[in-house]
């Protein structure tokens, strides 16, 4: 009789049975330029690897056109407290890591791996005031649809609203 309440218990609440492994989002801040070749393929590892943990989030900050990125760059270099460094780097959780091949893509890998299991902090913990610039682009492209949006109220409250006409009776 106890064999069959507990396979049936183990039937019923299978969550009880096994351990489950928690994920933990893992944000990565990758700073790069459009005319560098190792920029390039690290893209690719990125995007390749979002697939595999698709738990991992990935910044795509452009250094060469965009100025914000450039002082965002400058910020985190300066708050992890690194000299020379140049592009792809890439700051996830405490580390921080330049340039890229198949040796450094693996230690990205490990690194995400790690972070999945038992969680790292955002990189951009340190930058408590700024606000990332594809946020600001999507608050921008907004601003023209509000407008509109307003004015077109405003035409059709004017349509509505019956008009006062005074008439002069002689």
């Amino acid at each position: 009789m106890k064999k069959v309440l507990l396979i049936l218990a183990l039937l019923l609440f299978p969550q009880f049975t096994l351990a489950q492994e928690t994920v933990h989002d893992v944000e990565l801040w990758f700073f790069n330029q459009n005319s560098c070749p190792y920029c390039a393929q690290a893209k690719l590892f990125l995007r390749d690897l979002k697939t595999e943990f698709p738990n991992l989030l990935v910044r795509d900050y452009e250094v060469e056109d965009d100025s914000g990125n450039a002082a965002v760059f400058s910020l985190m270099i300066e708050a992890y407290g690194i000299e020379d460094v140049g592009v792809p780097a890439f700051f996830i959780g405490d580390g921080f890591i330049d340039g890229y091949n198949e040796s450094i893509g693996n230690s990205i890998r490990q690194t995400v791996e790690e972070c999945s299991s038992v969680g790292c902090q955002s990189p951009g913990r340190f930058l408590q005031d700024y606000t990332p610039t594809d946020a600001v682009e999507d608050a921008d492209i907004a601003w023209p649809w509000v407008i509109g949006g307003g004015f077109f109220v405003i035409i059709i409250i004017a349509m509505i609203v019956p008009r006062n006409k005074n008439k002069v009776i002689q």
